[in-house]
């Protein structure tokens, strides 16, 4: 089963410095993402992915906690917090009473 994506924030052409990974070979960006969910070497925050290379890194820290840099070809993935992915993906409608 592969992951929801909008648990993650994507930033593009991003790479962190990062000691604590494993590297998984990979065809997507979801299948990266189910790499991470299943992590279990230490607990994953983040994720690479290399589309040129077909390459995943699982990465035990975050941009709060590590150095970023540039590099092509390379997306950025960060778990975002459990409130702000429910608020992204549930939508309340309030209509005025009688209105439906």
């Amino acid at each position: 089963t592969l992951y929801p994506m909008f648990v993650y924030v994507r930033t593009e052409g991003a790479w962190l410095l990062n000691s604590k990974k494993q590297i998984y070979r990979t065809n997507s960006e979801e299948e990266c993402a189910e790499q991470c969910e299943t992590e279990n070497k230490f607990t994953c925050r983040a994720f690479l992915f290399s589309s040129k290379d077909q390459e995943c890194l699982t990465l035990a820290e975050n941009t709060k906690t590590a150095v970023i840099f540039r590099r092509t070809n390379a997306v950025l993935y960060e778990k975002r917090s459990m409130s702000m992915s429910f608020s992204y993906y549930f939508t309340v409608r309030c209509f005025p009473v009688g209105f439906i």
